[in-house]
Formats: structure tokens, C-alpha cells, sequence
């Protein structure tokens, strides 16, 4: 026996997650940095809450090249984020043990004289980089 499909909400139902994405965006940044990323992804969540409570299952057929476009969004999403993430590391990272201090204002500097006065390896330095 299949499952029952999910209601569409009441108006009052309808009203109370509309109602969501308006307490999220109090918490909205617009800055670039990670904080205002996940200010607009969790805003955008709420709207697509929205949405997939709105569409009933007969009604799928018609949405599937959204559905489709939205998994894909879903996968780059979760790769910028961890991009993102390594990113943010990797800065943290070179912050700590003095990468960009020991990098001269003028010239060059070989990765085996940066590995020297901050202690890292030269192979991790050249990864991080040269990409």
C-alpha cells in the first residue's frame, strides 16, 4: 500500500511558512564572507519549503525539469561549500604560521625559503599555491 500523499497546507498553515523565510531573514548578511552565504542558503531553504509544500504529487510531472535543475544546484551547492570550507582553512592556516609575513613585499621567494621561516612543508605550500 502506497503511502498518503501530503496535504496541501490550510491558510493558516500556508500563513505560518510564509511567515519562516521573514524570521530567517533577520539574521540576512549580504557581506561575501561564509556568514552571509549561510544567511541566504538558509533563506533560500525556507522558500523552497515553501514551494514543495505547494506542489502535490500529481502535479510533479509538471515541475520535474525544476526538480532535475535543483538536484544539480543541490550537488554544485555542496561543493562550493566545501570548497568554501577548505578555503577558509587553508587562510586560517597561512595566518597562523605566518605564510603571507614571510612572503617579501617586492620579488620572489621560492617555496623552499617560505617552508623555512614558517615551518610548513614545501609540497604543501606548492599544492596550496600554485592552484
Amino acid at each position: 500500500m502506497a503511502a498518503p500523499a501530503p496535504a496541501i497546507p490550510s491558510k493558516d498553515e500556508l500563513q505560518t511558512l510564509i511567515a519562516e523565510p521573514t524570521t530567517v531573514a533577520a539574521n540576512y548578511s549580504a557581506t561575501p564572507d561564509l556568514q552571509g552565504y549561510v544567511s541566504r542558503v538558509q533563506v533560500i531553504a525556507k522558500l523552497k519549503d515553501i514551494t514543495k509544500s505547494l506542489i502535490t504529487v500529481d502535479q510533479l510531472p509538471n515541475y520535474h525539469g525544476l526538480n532535475v535543475r535543483s538536484c544539480f544546484m543541490n550537488v554544485r551547492l555542496l561543493d562550493l561549500q566545501k570548497l568554501i570550507a577548505i578555503r577558509w582553512l587553508s587562510l586560517l592556516l597561512s595566518i597562523k604560521l605566518k605564510v603571507f609575513a614571510a612572503i617579501p613585499e617586492s620579488g620572489s621567494i621560492s617555496l623552499a625559503d617560505l617552508s623555512k621561516p614558517t615551518g610548513a612543508q614545501e609540497s604543501l605550500l606548492g599544492e596550496y599555491y600554485h592552484r
